[in-house]
């Protein structure tokens, strides 16, 4: 079923969302689609730090949103579904379950030499966060 681009919140398209706007998006304060494809593009061009690239990118991702909905709307039901997890945690292997881990991830925990189900479960907050190159995008 396909969401409202309201009910789609960056947190978790992240991926999809192209590198340069990210920061933008933050200090616009804006949290979901519909906020994006709705801004005023002059009012974002005075976003300190925006220039021609990341005005085009805007325009550039806003057209992708409005054409591809349904697939923002699948990827934030797949990086939020909640999976019941079996005993034996350990015995799972991340490469055995690569589908179902969102794709900005799966670098970070080879990194990390996470290989498991049960590591990454065991990895607290703080210790996600020194992962080379995590920074305060993927730890929100």
């Amino acid at each position: 079923m396909e969401m409202e681009s309201s009910e789609i919140l960056i947190k978790n398209i992240i991926e999809e969302i192209p590198t340069i706007l990210i920061g933008k998006f933050e200090e616009a304060n804006l949290s979901n689609l519909e906020e994006i494809l709705s801004i005023n593009f002059q009012e974002f061009c005075r976003i300190r730090g925006v220039g021609r690239t990341a005005a085009k990118k805007l325009q550039e991702f806003q057209e992708r949103v409005r054409e591809n909905l349904e697939e923002f709307s699948d990827l934030q039901t797949r990086n939020t579904k909640i999976h019941n997890l079996p005993m034996g945690s350990s015995e799972i292997l991340i490469k055995n379950i690569i589908e179902e881990i969102p794709t900005i991830l799966i670098g970070k925990f080879e990194e990390a030499n996470l290989s498991n189900l049960e590591e990454i479960l065991s990895i607290n907050f703080q210790e996600f966060c020194r992962i080379r190159g995590v920074g305060r995008v993927l730890s929100h």
